[in-house]
């Protein structure tokens, strides 16, 4: 998890040397954006559980003349596995949801269709773990940052990727994790 906070961080710098900062991007007043991906979760603690798939829903909205845009999101995410406890047979679930509010900052770049973007902020986590239906669910208040990128395919639908790192302890358990993926989006002018 902590080679992927330094990647996170080392994409960060490069990506800024080749871009402007912005208050925003071509006058975008939001976003709204649907996600696919992977969360990759805490092995020591997860596994055999420990790659989920992930989905959600996420945007952002610009106010008055604020630098950046208010975020806010929800991911969800889920890993099952089966095995056997004393010759009997197991089946494991786990689920994550993360309830999230921030910011992000757009970055322009030399081409008008492609775009960065960097953020963070506060995300409600909640951590679901099933062994034969017998299930625990609790939640905490975690942190997450993200960066990404976007690159216009037509007036208001971008195509793009996402990366991010949300960090949440649910009852001793380490249930935020890196998160990747692909973004379909369209732009509110």
């Amino acid at each position: 998890m902590k080679k992927a906070l330094g990647l996170l961080v080392v994409l960060a710098i490069l990506g800024s040397f080749s871009t402007t900062f912005a208050a925003s991007v071509d006058d975008e007043k939001g976003h709204v954006n649907i996600f696919i991906g992977q969360k990759a979760l805490d092995n020591d603690e997860w596994e055999p559980m420990d790659s989920h798939t992930e989905v959600g829903i996420d945007g952002d909205m610009q106010l008055g003349s604020l630098p950046f845009n208010l975020s806010y999101g929800i991911l969800a995410s889920s890993d099952e596995a089966t095995g056997s406890l004393f010759g009997a047979p197991v089946t494991l679930k786990g689920k994550t949801t993360e309830l999230r509010l921030g910011a992000r900052k757009y970055m322009d770049t030399q081409t008008e269709a492609f775009d960065w973007f960097v953020g963070g902020g506060l995300s409600n986590t909640t951590a679901t773990v099933s062994i034969n239906g017998l299930s625990a669910t609790d939640s905490a208040l975690g942190f997450f940052i993200e960066l990404g990128a976007k690159y216009q395919v037509s007036n208001n639908v971008y195509l793009g990727s996402k990366i991010d790192y949300s960090i949440a302890e649910v009852d001793g358990l380490e249930s935020g994790g890196l998160h990747y993926g692909l973004v379909l989006g369209y732009t509110f002018n």
